[in-house]
């Protein structure tokens, strides 16, 4: 709980009239890491009498040849189509009623793929994927190609060398109502010669394995895979008749050349001695295996193995709180006999789980290590499921307390990849209320043990309407509360998204409610009101913030000294005084050439900045996104001035910057480039961990990725950020909110989507005085949405500065409000960036989740 001296804005109670019944102020700041208490300990929780009032002020026509849907709309449900060798030939429909398709097959062996979507009359595109966690979702990483031909121009996708495995396609509506036929070929194929025609393992969770050649004709045989967690790898090359190397690379600038520094490990043993490479921990992404002659020609036989399951109960995959079904998929065999995942449960719950694609005898244990000393004693093995052979495992336990667990596969005879999914409801039900990115209004359902209400943001904000949760049968005085930053630390919990920290209520029937992004909560005697509302008079129009669920965030951090926010862009506009707009902070200076040249009549950089950091709670203009951060920006969009830097010398000079103070950084590119920077990109790849990048994805309505943006297919510390209009677009006409602006670029690598056409700080060139300033309202492009995303990933930075660069990524990418196809496409990325839920997920992980 925070003192009174501290607090300057933030909560209300007030009657079931709305009007304030008291103040008390709270401050909007960084939690500092703690462990989050037990929901079910009354003691952690406080009744609404002890908490002080506070508050701061197209109708679809199936063709009559197509009366049913003889594929699924989902990959759990996908049409199966068995094992493809050769050609095989699907026809059906995609439209307004049925706007996905998906389809699965299996390869026995390594083919070239072929995948043609031609006959249509509308706007269809083509996906291929590989479903690597079983969970029946499409994720980050899973798309391993796509076509995305305009209008009803055939889609083709073709793969060379693709492994054995199962692989789905998915067929999605674009625009418009269309039949269509889908042509898939397979035929049988080998390494290939260079990286840029690899042959293709896809992703790689558990043992592959190929049987081939190397030559005087053909003496290098590559093949590339992908990890999309890390993991242990094992790479073993035998039955040799001459001399062959094995080499592990990771193509580090991504030429398609083998440099000095793209080679991670090597296995160079004599004659026909097998070889072989272990590398533990290493890191997810793409990497190449090269087989090469060495001396003489030889067949050989190349596997491997990735696993990402601990070997030990101390080494354990740890899965966090479970409270919803997971799917992992691996391997155990003589090299590797034990795998280990552990996960705690936060309530008495039924417990499940089920051991799959077996090719031998594994068996699956459940277990509790109640004296945790990293060993199975006896006692603490509660479930085993031991049947022969190839058989499916699986183990019920109903009524299992609330604690930590693990959960062992073991090796019984033989080498087997296996598929392991694991689910847990609490007892007495649970329900998972989401909202939409507009107001909504949560009902509360008391037949239920435990619910969980997610607002995901309200563009509506402005005009006064709430995602509100109405408890109006409820009396707050009969409630404990577990609000974070108020009188408790909150809860932690997995809704979906990764573990978080929920604001908690404990009703008096024992029934527990939790809550993220809920604006008020109306009891039956008064409402609760949950958002930060600054001063600033703009505020009320900054639909963007809201939507984004800034105006929750605030309430755990509105930024850090720890963080620095850097800006690579024009520069900003200085008046004949030499001042800058007035509800912008003074940036730090670190290159003298910090004024906008004025080659546009306004200042681009100086609406950016504005974007970012405004100064809020000041009673002027617009409120920015983080309060407390430090700003720096550097001019690097070329001028009349010569000395504008490149994006390496800006980048070099703000990471010194932070480097001096011990910060992290995380710079915004609200750009394009033209000339391509090998040595910017080469500090992208070296800066992984202290220095994220949010780059915008580009304004052609091109369906690739513009220069810097695509190099988030590349590096987990780029951030490639598309355009999202609010509930009218830019002509004026109402939309869903979320849409993607056709201006805005997409494709593979597209990371987030942020707000456009957004209020921002404005600096006007003038004749006479330098510049003037005021506000515009229609700060558009993915210029726009950028510095929303970047303000975002701040603000979660703040909460939890122990985070690397790549877990801001992903911490925002999978609490994105999910737009588009379900799961990550390449339209919208991983959904529009949600702040609230993005910063909670950041203090549960200093909490000790995962």
């Amino acid at each position: 709980m925070f003192s009174q001296a501290q607090r300057s804005s933030a909560f209300n109670f007030s009657n079931s009239t709305g009007t304030a019944l008291a103040d008390l102020q709270t401050t909007a700041t960084t939690l500092a890491p703690t462990a989050l208490v037990d929901p079910l300990q009354q003691s952690n929780w406080m009744q609404a009498s002890a908490l002080s009032s506070s508050t701061v002020n197209t109708s679809d026509v199936r063709p009559a040849s197509l009366t049913t849907d003889a594929a699924d709309n989902t990959l759990l449900t996908a049409r199966h189509l068995g094992v493809v060798n050769g050609s095989v030939t699907a026809r059906d429909f995609v439209g307004s009623s049925d706007p996905s398709d998906f389809y699965n097959f299996q390869l026995t062996a390594s083919n070239n793929v072929s995948l043609r979507l031609t006959g249509l009359s509308a706007d269809a595109d083509l996906y291929f994927i590989q479903d690597a966690n079983q969970n029946g979702v499409v994720d980050r990483g899973e798309v391993l190609s796509y076509s995305i031909a305009s209008g009803s121009n055939a889609e083709a996708i073709d793969l060379a060398g693709l492994a054995a495995g199962s692989y789905a396609v998915q067929v999605l509506q674009y625009q418009g109502d269309t039949n269509y036929q889908l042509g898939i070929t397979a035929t049988p194929s080998g390494a290939g010669s260079t990286l840029g025609t690899a042959a293709n393992f896809g992703i790689l969770n558990g043992r592959r394995s190929t049987n081939d050649f190397v030559s005087n004709a053909n003496p290098q045989a590559f093949y590339r895979f992908q990890l999309n967690a890390t993991s242990n790898l094992n790479l073993t090359l035998n039955g040799l008749s001459a001399d062959a190397d094995l080499y592990l690379i990771r193509d580090n600038n991504n030429n398609g050349v083998i440099d000095s520094n793209d080679v991670i490990a090597a296995s160079v043993s004599p004659g026909t001695t097998p070889d072989t490479i272990n590398v533990a921990g290493l890191a997810a992404g793409t990497y190449f295996v090269d087989v090469v002659r060495y001396s003489g020609n030889t067949t050989y036989s190349l596997t491997l193995t990735a696993d990402a399951a601990g070997n030990t109960l101390n080494a354990a995959r740890n899965l966090g709180s479970l409270s919803r079904a997971q799917g992992f998929s691996d391997f155990v065999g003589s090299a590797d006999p034990a795998d280990y995942y552990r996960f705690s449960l936060s309530y008495t719950s039924n417990f499940s789980l089920s051991l799959g694609g077996l090719s031998a005898d594994a068996d699956v244990y459940l277990l509790r290590d109640a004296n945790s000393n990293g060993a199975i004693d006896p006692g603490e093995m509660l479930a085993a499921s031991l049947m022969s052979g190839n058989s499916p495992e699986a183990i019920t336990f109903n009524n299992l307390a609330a604690g930590n667990y693990a959960v062992l596969v073991n090796q019984f005879s033989g080498d087997t990849n296996y598929n392991l999914q694991l689910a847990a409801t609490p007892v007495g039900g649970l329900q998972i209320v989401q909202g939409t990115l507009s107001a909504d209004t949560f009902t509360y359902n008391a037949s239920y043990r435990y619910t969980v209400f997610s607002g995901n943001g309200n563009v509506d904000f402005g005009s006064g309407r709430r995602d509100r949760l109405d408890l109006s049968t409820v009396s707050s005085s009969s409630v404990f509360f577990n609000l974070i930053g108020i009188n408790g630390n909150g809860v932690l919990f997995d809704a979906g998204n990764g573990t978080q920290a929920f604001d908690g209520l404990l009703l008096s029937n024992g029934n527990q409610i939790l809550l993220e992004g809920i604006d008020s909560i109306q009891f039956v005697d008064r409402t609760l009101n949950l958002a930060i509302i600054p001063n600033d008079p703009l505020f009320s129009q900054q639909w963007s913030l809201t939507m984004m669920g800034v105006q929750n965030a605030w309430r755990l951090t509105t930024g850090s000294s720890s963080i620095l926010i850097g800006i690579e862009d024009t520069g900003l506009g200085f008046n004949s005084a030499g001042n800058i707009h007035p509800d912008l902070r003074l940036p730090i200076i670190i290159d003298s050439n910090l004024a906008d040249e004025f080659d546009v009549p306004t200042s681009h950089g100086t609406a950016v900045e504005g974007i970012l950091s405004a100064i809020s709670n000041n009673g002027l203009g617009l409120s920015g996104i983080n309060w407390r951060s430090p700003v720096a920006q550097v001019d690097v969009i070329p001028g009349s001035n010569t000395g504008d830097r490149t994006l390496t010398q800006a980048t070099q000079a703000l990471i010194a910057q932070a480097a001096r103070n011990g910060q992290r950084l995380v710079i915004n590119l609200s750009l394009g480039a033209n000339v391509i920077e090998p040595a910017f990109e080469q500090l992208i790849a070296s800066h992984q961990s202290d220095v994220l990048f949010v780059i915008a994805s580009g304004n052609d309505g091109a369906s690739n990725l513009s220069y810097p943006a695509y190099l988030a297919s590349f590096y987990s510390n780029v951030i490639a950020v598309g355009a999202s209009f609010g509930n009218i677009d830019s002509n004026g006409n109402a939309v869903v909110p979320g849409t993607r602006a056709p201006y805005s670029n997409y494709g593979y690598g597209l990371t987030l989507m942020g707000p456009t056409n957004v209020f921002a700080t404005r600096a006007t060139a003038s004749p006479t005085s330098g510049a003037v300033f005021d506000y515009n309202p229609q700060f558009s492009g993915t210029s726009a949405a950028t510095p929303n995303v970047t303000g975002v990933a701040s603000l979660v930075w703040s909460a939890n500065p122990n985070l690397t660069a790549t877990q801001v990524q992903q911490v925002l990418s999978e609490t994105a409000y999910d737009l588009g196809a379900p799961g990550y496409d390449i339209a919208y990325g991983s959904g529009f960036v949600n702040a609230d839920s993005a910063v909670r997920r950041a203090i549960a992980i200093a909490a000790g989740a995962t």
